[in-house]
């Protein structure tokens, strides 16, 4: 509800000016530490922080992504797969991936084009962190953008459960650091524009996931 977003919202904004001040102390003592074991520890100390300021972080964005009625803005899917596979193609290469984009034609949807970016940054984040190695398929479908990974997939029942807000899935626990709220933050952004964000297995292997929006020519 709008009291527990902006609750969310508050208590993220005033986190932000201890942990950074934290960091720098941290930074401060690493620079003069007299031992290895000292160094590694701070060290293992600063990666906390950056950790804990990285779910403040979106915790602040999924306050945002929640937030009321927006004005009304119209995207076009196929632009957003063009900027995205853009994007990432240096940071999937690094992982040893392929950003392989799709022929298919997106229709105009309903959502802002900043919106879309960030749904898709995350699909992309999620897709080389937990297939590195594997190609990774994006294409728009008319108002419909896939995002198909090859990795471990799915467990059952985690087509609901990934959006949990900080659910670390088979494929979390067993790969990368992360906050668990990026799938949460990549719905509430598509649904705030009457669209959704479904996962589902990837045929032959892995993930999808599924961003729908509604089609502008039809609202």
């Amino acid at each position: 509800c709008s009291s527990d977003l902006d609750f969310v919202a508050d208590a993220s904004h005033q986190l932000r000016t201890p942990l950074s001040g934290l960091r720098l102390h941290l930074e401060d003592a690493l620079a003069t530490a007299s031992s290895e074991d000292e160094r590694e520890g701070l060290r293992a100390c600063l990666r906390e922080t950056d950790r804990l300021a990285g779910i403040v972080d979106e915790l602040l964005e999924l306050s945002r992504a929640g937030e009321g009625p927006v004005e009304a803005a119209t995207t076009s899917p196929s632009a957003a797969v063009a900027r995205a596979a853009a994007r990432f193609t240096a940071r999937a290469r690094a992982a040893g991936c392929e950003i392989r984009t799709g022929a298919g034609e997106g229709t105009p949807v309903v959502c802002h084009a900043s919106d879309l970016d960030r749904i898709l940054d995350i699909l992309l984040e999620n897709a080389i962190a937990y297939a590195p190695g594997a190609p990774i398929d994006l294409d728009a479908d008319g108002p419909r953008i896939r995002v198909s990974d090859h990795g471990p997939g799915l467990a059952a029942g985690e087509e609901q459960t990934a959006f949990e807000r900080f659910h670390r899935g088979r494929a979390g626990r067993a790969g990368p650091p992360g906050t668990g709220l990026g799938l949460a933050i990549a719905r509430d952004l598509a649904r705030r524009w009457g669209g959704d964000v479904t996962m589902q297995d990837t045929p032959g292997g892995g993930a999808s996931a599924v961003v729908r929006l509604r089609d502008a020519q039809r609202s």
